[in-house]
């Protein structure tokens, strides 16, 4: 492999089992290996994401993915090197104090027992199948699933797909097909020599709330564990640093909480308010800043590569940070961004809503009352479910099934929350977003890792169980994001948000009374750009004008209309109903939603089983 062709990342090992060897074999893909140093490059850069050590005494292998962080910094060989010195059965005991994101696979050359390790997140998402002839895993599901197809008995299943079209994501271990697997984490999968497997826990959250802090005292914790993330996430290669800085809160929490030298870049369509506000907290926060252009057909020139990488788990459109469709290109070596910290402490998926004022919603929030089946309202209430008339386009005849299946799926992952805890809300927060590398805007992170490797501070051990242990009514609000931006860098904390123009760091309660002047002014004057900033201002287009003024994308979603063989397939869809409004769906409301997760779920197909 001469140079970056495939903008996939695989991690593919594959054990094949017979009476005499016992074979064990490895894929590496986007990173370049130089066979004669014995490193994996990213591009032209020396950087190292894989570290291996066999220890000939122990007869024991260890293969370290990812970016583990070990005695505070990120080092793979060292910790590759430290564990094949232990007795292979004393691996767990070490593997619950690593920190940082990682895949970790060891190998018992005596006994013949594989055993494979994900951390706290599944960051590095293992996918994994077993025959009686052969042993395969795969960070990339695509590669897996292709693997497997070729298995006896091998089939997709319909009823993943309307699982992922409702809720825009799959729940639990389940994939697309009924051979493979998602191993959830803080799991350990063990393979014996005679075929047997089991996966356990070896750490599991605790949700127990510390209300001994008051809420000053948790925002300055919460500033110092941010901190702490975030210089132990730092690399020493030559070309430094980057962050992916948008001009909302997340990433500007990592660029005022940084303390070392990083360039700050921005993607979008256009220089327009997102990219003027990221360039202002980056001068701000004393880091260069770069503007990286994606071009107006970046969706449809990407979608091949975007396709491979979602693997029908993810809405390609997620994908927005890859490498070979920027101008200009990034250039450093590892890159920061604050993918999670939204979901994680501004309360954005918890059973609470906006109050409300003379017919319209402003901040702040309040709780409502749970619902009596948590299960049902989440699969028809959470926010990322898809809010398109799907139901509308249902075969009536079958999709009761399809339904009952969902909800059993749900209804399952409820059961394991409550065998974690015995507070409702706990429930609900289970059911939103467990499996953070099943989150429907994981996709963001994958793509990223096309640009080099990839470090997210909130997937650290110390922030997730501060998370874990803070009181709902303080992330109601966010007030830990908005109380540690106030501590590093007022100045930063009153630049305005690209999503609603103002400063960052205001209270619920000054951000009202802000909005209700603007609304007002935008009934007085009929400016619609009085409200705040438009969509075009944002880096992410509308879903349903884009494929309205992008006939290229438009085409390729409707090309699904037309394969008989996926009409059969996905059975749950009423497709005669479906190509008698395709000249006008898209005058429906959220109708951008439905066609990408069409178009997204039917390359998987056609990737899976080839025309």
């Amino acid at each position: 492999m001469d140079d970056m062709r495939d903008p996939l990342m695989h991690f593919t090992f594959q054990r094949i089992f017979d009476d005499k060897n016992l074979f064990y074999s490895s894929h590496e893909g986007i990173f370049v290996r130089d066979t004669e140093a014995n490193v994996v490059l990213s591009h032209a850069n020396t950087l190292k994401i894989i570290g291996h050590h066999f220890n000939p005494q122990k007869r024991h292998r260890v293969v370290v993915i990812g970016s583990p962080i070990w005695n505070y910094h990120v080092s793979r060989d060292v910790l590759a090197s430290e564990l094949s010195s232990l007795d292979p059965n004393k691996v767990e005991s070490i593997v619950s104090r690593i920190n940082g994101e990682f895949s970790l696979i060891s190998l018992d050359e005596i006994s013949g027992t594989l055993r494979v390790f994900t951390d706290r997140f599944s960051s590095y998402p293992i996918f994994w199948a077993l025959t009686q002839k052969e042993f395969c895993l795969s960070y990339a599901y695509i590669d897996l699933v292709q693997h497997c197809r070729h298995w006896p008995g091998f089939k997709l299943r319909s009823e993943k797909a309307y699982e992922f079209f409702i809720l825009q994501r799959l729940m639990g271990n389940q994939t697309h097909d009924n051979c493979t697997l998602y191993l959830e984490p803080a799991s350990c999968l063990t393979v014996t020599v005679d075929k047997k497997t089991t996966v356990h826990s070896y750490w599991r959250p605790d949700y127990e709330k510390n209300r001994s802090r008051n809420r000053t005292q948790a925002i300055n914790l919460f500033s110092d564990l941010l901190s702490q993330a975030i210089e132990q996430r730092f690399g020493t290669t030559q070309q430094g640093t980057g962050l992916f800085l948008s001009g909302g809160h997340d990433s500007r929490l990592i660029a005022v909480h940084t303390q070392r030298p990083l360039t700050c870049y921005t993607l979008s369509f256009e220089d327009n308010y997102e990219v003027q506000c990221a360039r202002r907290i980056a001068q701000a926060s004393g880091h260069p800043h770069v503007f990286s252009r994606l071009n107006q057909n970046f969706f449809e020139d990407s979608f091949d590569v975007a396709a491979n990488l979602c693997s029908g788990l993810f809405a390609t459109d997620h994908s927005l940070f890859l490498h070979d469709y920027m101008s200009p290109r990034l250039h450093s070596d590892i890159y920061l961004h604050g993918h999670g910290l939204d979901f994680m402490f501004q309360g954005m998926y918890l059973y609470a809503r906006h109050k409300n004022l003379f017919g319209y919603s402003i901040p702040p929030k309040e709780f409502l009352p749970l619902p009596e089946d948590l299960s049902r309202s989440f699969i028809d209430g959470i926010s990322y479910r898809l809010k398109f008339n799907f139901r509308g386009l249902l075969n009536h005849a079958v999709h009761k099934e399809f339904e009952q299946h969902l909800y059993d799926t749900v209804k399952d992952v409820e059961h394991r929350a409550q065998a974690l805890s015995d507070d409702r809300r706990d429930h609900w927060e289970y059911l939103t977003f467990h499996h953070l590398s099943r989150h429907y805007t994981f996709s963001n992170i994958l793509s990223q890792r096309t640009c080099g490797e990839t470090r997210t501070p909130c997937l650290d051990n110390n922030i997730y169980d501060f998370y874990l242990s803070l009181p709902y009514e303080m992330r109601l609000n966010a007030d830990m994001m908005r109380g540690a931006l106030y501590k590093k860098s007022p100045h930063v904390a009153n630049l305005p948000a690209a999503n609603h123009a103002l400063p960052a760091g205001w209270n619920p309660y000054h951000k009202a009374i802000l909005l209700m002047v603007r609304k007002g002014l935008r009934h007085i004057t009929m400016n619609k750009y009085a409200a705040g900033p438009s969509g075009k201002d944002r880096t992410w287009p509308d879903r349903d004008e884009y494929f309205r003024s992008h006939e290229k994308y438009r085409n390729l979603a409707f090309s699904a209309l037309y394969d008989r063989d996926f009409r059969e397939f996905l059975n749950f869809l009423d497709w005669d109903k479906l190509e008698s409004i395709q000249s006008g769906i898209l005058n429906q409301k959220y109708s951008g939603a439905f066609l990408i997760t069409l178009l997204s779920y039917y390359r998987f197909y056609r990737t899976v089983f080839p025309l």
